[in-house]
């Protein structure tokens, strides 16, 4: 029998989507990076008494890594990885390489073999595997569900009296969300995606479940008392209400301002009286340290303009000039790597943080056929990762989860979006 050849013969084929249900590998790594999400944020582990030699975060880790290398070789992506992750791994590359330039090398090789490396490896992974809207409900629910726990300590602290120089204390609480500044972060940035749970759910338990966790998240963030937590609030309630206002979404938009207003009305005694200890001449004493560390930050990128001091070395380049030795690194994402990486490796991050922001905006405006949810999921990753852009200008958090969970979501909404017109473009 004859073979017909097809007209097209000689175009290159676009692959088949990434961690298709129907491949074992995509199955594995999307289920190796659920439960390292799991023992990462939530940390049962440290409940169930399972022994830390076990290392079960690492663990899930490599399996998701290892499973992923075997379905992009075997689905022929290693040449057609996005653009961000391209920018991801060449900025990767500069802090290898700057390593032995560094003011200390070990402790840069530190930096990049337990911090870096795990957050851009967990940015490649997820945009990889998470290539269904089911995928990425189930995610956003994993992620979402697994800070409940800490958001209810952080609230019986409060309510207990727990509290020290007025901040909540968290104990020895594992994850991610150990003091009350970390657990703010994470709650800002969880929250637009409770708030995308809510807005797409088709059943009103459902629904009601996710609206009453965005209360939750509210909350927890306000009993922290975290000034950078409550900048953040502010920003993404900002591009919310303008994300309904578009999308003439105006019940919620008006049960949004509602809620605005009841949490004006029932913020916690002396929330106020902090915030304002951030500016101006009674700014306390660790508001002053910070901003003092601006000047000396960009006095260094000045000096140093192409390779700085070296992957996590901020606080090396910097206690000189403040002329003490106090161990502490810049409170600032964008200075802290213009110091560490120079004016290279500032301008590959912000390169990374704005081809992220516009993955999620292209989609959010235009989500493929019948996928509304993919938009509205799209949405909320946005406004994180203006929550994001903000905390950065306040927050020791440059080599950290945050960012890469949300630039990796960025990823997986696009990617995502491609293959759904693809595979619309070749249905007869």
């Amino acid at each position: 029998m004859a073979h017909t050849v097809p007209i097209d013969w000689w175009r290159r084929q676009a692959p088949p989507p990434p961690g298709r249900l129907s491949a074992l590998p995509g199955r594995v790594a999307y289920w190796g990076l659920l439960a390292f999400t799991i023992a990462l944020i939530a940390a049962p582990q440290e409940y169930l008494g399972i022994p830390k030699q076990l290392r079960v975060a690492f663990l899930a880790a490599m399996i998701a890594i290892a499973a992923n290398l075997v379905d992009v070789a075997s689905t022929h992506r290693s040449r057609t990885q996005p653009l961000e992750v391209k920018v991801a791994l060449a900025l990767f590359a500069w802090a290898v390489v700057t390593i032995p330039l560094s003011l200390w090398p070990g402790g840069s090789v530190t930096m990049l073999t337990e911090q870096y490396f795990k957050s851009v490896a967990v940015f490649w992974v997820l945009g990889s595997v998470v290539s269904t809207v089911g995928r990425f409900r189930i995610f956003m629910w994993t992620v979402v569900i697994c800070s409940v726990p800490a958001t209810i300590q952080g609230l019986r602290a409060y309510l207990s009296g727990n509290l020290v120089n007025g901040r909540i204390v968290m104990g020895q609480w594992p994850g991610l969300t150990a003091n009350p500044n970390d657990l703010a972060l994470v709650l800002c940035f969880f929250l637009p995606l409770a708030a995308a749970l809510a807005l797409t759910a088709r059943r009103t338990t459902v629904r009601m479940l996710a609206w009453g966790l965005v209360a939750l998240f509210v909350a927890g963030v306000l009993v922290t008392f975290s000034r950078q937590g409550i900048l953040v609030l502010v920003a993404e309630a900002m591009t919310l209400s303008a994300v309904l206002w578009r999308g003439r979404r105006r019940a919620a938009l008006t049960g949004m301002l509602a809620g605005v207003a009841l949490v004006v009305m029932l913020l916690p005694a002396g929330l106020s009286q902090r915030f304002a200890t951030a500016f101006g001449d009674d700014a306390d004493h660790s508001a002053q340290v910070r901003h003092g560390d601006q000047f000396l930050a960009f006095a260094y990128i000045l000096s140093h303009p192409i390779v700085g001091a070296g992957l996590g070395r901020s606080m090396d380049a910097i206690d000189p000039a403040r002329g003490t030795r106090t161990w502490t690194t810049l409170h600032n994402v964008y200075l802290a790597i213009g110091v560490d990486l120079g004016l290279v490796g500032l301008g590959l991050f912000l390169l990374l943080v704005g081809l992220s922001y516009r993955s999620t905006r292209s989609v959010e405006r235009q989500p493929p056929t019948g996928m509304t949810d993919l938009g509205v999921f799209a949405s909320a990753v946005r406004i994180s990762l203006v929550g994001f852009m903000v905390a950065a200008f306040f927050a020791p958090i440059a080599y950290h989860f945050y960012f890469y969970y949300l630039a990796g979501l960025a990823v997986a909404a696009k990617e995502t979006a491609r293959f759904a017109r693809a595979e619309e473009r070749t249905r007869p």
